[in-house]
């Protein structure tokens, strides 16, 4: 994952010096809207598959959106884009997507609006039989099946 990682930075730091290059002839909400675009196609891009993995590994996909986040409000190397990132431009740090997507492919999963190969991947109690009348039924719990697969 470490590899994977490392081009996908490397390839977004070649799109952001990119925009680099014509940010003074772009106004702020087009700035805004190429770099939210570069980072939905990078960054987002299964990112779902990136949980547990290093600290080490997240933060140089978090120095990719920090550099981002630089582009469009115009900030400069040394100032502190954390507050930017959350009050100005609303985007989540890289370990809070990856929560996020993970959290709404499972809502997905309930919901049974997700793709066909996930459809046993988290199963409403409510439709296994024998199990109707559980308390567990009653909250609309989800049944995750154990598996064997390892990562890494």
């Amino acid at each position: 994952m470490e590899a994977h990682v490392w081009n996908v930075v490397c390839s977004g730091f070649y799109q952001l010096r990119q925009l680099c290059s014509i940010q003074r002839s772009l106004p702020t909400d087009a700035r805004r809207t190429l770099a939210a675009a570069c980072i939905a196609s990078r960054v987002d891009y299964c990112n779902s598959v990136l949980y547990g993995i290093s600290s080490q590994v997240i933060r140089r996909l978090q120095m990719f959106l920090n550099a981002a986040a630089c582009l469009v409000i115009g900030a400069g190397r040394y100032e502190h884009i954390t507050l930017a990132l959350r009050d100005v431009l609303h985007w989540l740090p890289v370990p809070q997507r990856i929560q996020f997507k993970i959290a709404l492919s499972a809502f997905d999963c309930v919901h049974e609006h997700c793709p066909a190969y996930f459809n046993n991947v988290c199963i409403p109690v409510t439709g296994i039989s024998g199990w109707a009348n559980h308390r567990s039924a009653e909250r609309h719990d989800v049944l995750v099946p154990s598996t064997r697969t390892q990562l890494g």
